[in-house]
């Protein structure tokens, strides 16, 4: 897994398979990142302010479509 990513992003709290097999999603405290197994690379958002403001409470997969519930602090906002 980046490096990079686990230490901004500690502990990794949620991860889902693919029915399929061939993918994993990986939530942390913050954040997520996706895993193709198959070609054995690590997708992350381009804007980590973006990213960052993810705060995964559930995820699953539906086909090749990741679904993330995610928590909006409204005083963020």
């Amino acid at each position: 897994m980046q490096v990079s990513y686990i230490s901004q992003n500690w502990p990794v709290q949620h991860v889902a398979a693919s029915q399929d097999g061939m993918y994993l999603a990986v939530a942390g405290l913050h954040g997520l990142i996706l895993y193709d197994i198959r070609l054995k690379r690590w997708r992350v958002f381009g804007d980590v302010t973006q990213e960052q403001k993810i705060q995964c409470k559930g995820l699953l997969w539906l086909g090749k479509i990741v679904v993330v519930c995610n928590y909006v602090d409204s005083s963020n906002t």
